[in-house]
Order: C-alpha cells, then sequence, then structure tokens
C-alpha cells in the first residue's frame, strides 16, 4: 500500500469517527428534550449552582477549549509535516483528539441545564460545539497537503 492509499484510508477512519462523535450531540440534545418533556422531573436541579454565573464561567471554558484544539492541531500538524512512518498517524491522533475535545462545549451545557439552566443555555452551548466540528472536522485536502512535497 503506498503512503496515498494509507493517507486515504486512515482519512476515512477519522472521518467516521467524527460522524460518530457529532452523533453525540444529538443524543445529549435527546437527553435535555427528554428530561424537559416529563414534568416530574423537569425543573429539577441536580447540582446548586446558580446557573447564570456557569453560563458565564462556561462561555470562558469554551474559548479555552477553542485555544486548545487550535494548538493541538497545529502541534499534530507539525509532527506530520516533519515526515516519517508516524506522520499519517498524527493526522489521525490529531483528528480524533481534537474533535474528541470539540464535545466539551455540549457536555458543559448539559451541566448548565441539570445546575438549572434552560434549554436556551444548553443549545447555545450545543451550537458552539457544533461549530466547533465544522471548523475542526478532518478535511481530506489539507491531509494532501502536509504529504504533496513528497511524492
Amino acid at each position: 500500500m503506498n503512503q496515498n492509499e494509507a493517507l486515504e484510508k486512515i482519512y476515512k477512519t477519522a472521518r467516521v469517527v467524527g460522524y460518530i462523535l457529532s452523533a453525540g450531540l444529538l443524543f445529549y440534545a435527546g437527553i435535555v428534550e427528554f428530561i424537559s418533556a416529563r414534568p416530574d422531573i423537569a425543573g429539577k436541579t441536580i447540582v446548586e449552582l446558580d446557573p447564570k454565573v456557569l453560563n458565564k464561567i462556561f462561555l470562558i471554558l469554551c474559548a479555552v477549549v477553542y485555544i486548545i484544539c487550535v494548538y493541538i492541531k497545529k502541534y499534530y500538524l507539525r509532527k506530520a509535516s516533519a515526515g516519517g512512518a508516524q506522520a499519517v498517524t498524527s493526522l489521525y491522533i490529531s483528528s480524533v483528539s481534537v474533535l474528541m475535545i470539540c464535545q466539551v462545549p455540549a457536555v458543559l451545557g448539559l451541566v448548565l441545564f441539570f445546575s438549572g439552566g434552560t434549554k436556551q443555555d444548553f443549545y447555545v452551548m450545543l451550537a458552539v460545539s457544533a461549530l466547533m466540528f465544522v471548523i475542526f472536522f478532518p478535511k481530506y485536502t489539507e491531509w494532501q497537503k502536509i504529504f504533496k512535497p513528497r511524492q
């Protein structure tokens, strides 16, 4: 198997993992909708914290998560562009780890919802998470650019 075939195979795997991770966002939304539809448990808090304060803290954490994703992606892209046997693996690790971290805002939104926040609070965080998925989803053209000089 040549390098292009290996690259394409690993990319397809990363893409499938990305789709599965992004489907997790729908699962979180399902949890919120299920709880909201149940009058016996809707509105009850699990954690006794002020949702307004948590909302501000979590939005700041979302910005930190974005910066972490940018740093991880740049680190692994630099590592992959150096070449070697682990270059393709570095691209895969970069993509999957960044996509896993992209779920953090949605999970923070769940915590916010469970601490007495509204569905709107959750969906704002879910939208941030979805936007991060769009930004950081693996792009095959970006992967090809790293390997183009050696072909």
